[in-house]
């Protein structure tokens, strides 16, 4: 008995000496733990579906061929412009383009449901694409032999920052050097 009477002594002695600023400010305390307790909404990655060692092949695979499209065509182009004569370019890309599929979303209350939308192809079933987003450019060196010439470099950075959205600083105009045989 002696102890129950010892425990409520102590108890009113901790909790009889509040005011009301203690009070209120042990119930924030106590609802920020809880607000950092509860899980809010899914991490990133957590239930996102995998891709195999075939898919992520392939889609490296696709970036690249997209890469060497670009840097051929615009070597192709920038060797017409007058005064640029044999030129190479090599780009850099900033990511990996993105690929949005269509999903039926379900709201019920608290809960969210997502489905990827799929259709019937001879492979078996394929995701519904409804935009997909290609690769940005981050960077381009061009190597021309007309680079000695400031007209001709100027021409060749225009041509490049309205064909691909890219500002000045991150294209590189050199000069070919001459390799004699």
């Amino acid at each position: 008995m002696r102890d129950w009477q010892r425990l409520r002594e102590t108890a009113r002695g901790l909790f009889g000496r509040r005011t009301r600023t203690d009070w209120l400010i042990l119930i924030l305390i106590g609802a920020l733990v809880l607000i950092i307790a509860i899980p809010a909404g899914e991490l990133p990655g957590r239930d996102a579906p995998q891709k195999n060692a075939d898919e992520e092949a392939a889609a490296d695979e696709q970036q690249e061929d997209y890469k060497e499209q670009l840097e051929e065509q615009l070597g192709r182009l920038l060797t017409r412009v007058d005064g640029v004569g044999e030129c190479m370019v090599m780009l850099t890309m900033a990511d990996e383009g993105r690929i949005y599929v269509d999903k039926n979303v379900r709201n019920d209350g608290d809960s969210r449901d997502e489905e990827t939308v799929v259709y019937r192809k001879d492979e078996g079933e394929v995701p519904c694409v409804i935009m997909e987003r290609l690769p940005k450019v981050a960077g381009i060196v061009v190597v021309a032999e007309g680079a000695g010439n400031a007209k001709v470099v100027k021409d060749i950075s225009d041509a490049v920052m309205s064909l691909f959205e890219i500002e000045a600083h991150k294209i590189t105009v050199v000069k070919m050097s001459v390799q004699e045989e």
